[in-house]
């Protein structure tokens, strides 16, 4: 199976990190709701380490979600 690329991911996930990381400044944990591909997930947890992040969604995406999760190899 592909890796699930979203494009409109790739061009908003910047303009959303910066300003998370001017929110998320405490450590914590957060929940990503409907996390689709999970490449905002990856993207901001590698940014913002700090962070914990949960990237939830049906079952049936899961598995593209699972595949940036698991290549990413983070601890957050």
């Amino acid at each position: 199976m592909n890796k699930p690329i979203s494009q409109p991911c790739l061009r908003n996930q910047d303009p959303i990190f910066q300003v998370l990381q001017q929110q998320f400044t405490q450590t914590g944990t957060v929940l990503e709701l409907a996390c689709g591909t999970a490449q905002h997930a990856v993207y901001l947890a590698q940014r913002l380490p700090h962070l914990s992040w949960q990237a939830t969604d049906m079952l049936p995406v899961l598995n593209g979600a699972n595949q940036w999760i698991q290549e990413a190899q983070l601890k957050n």
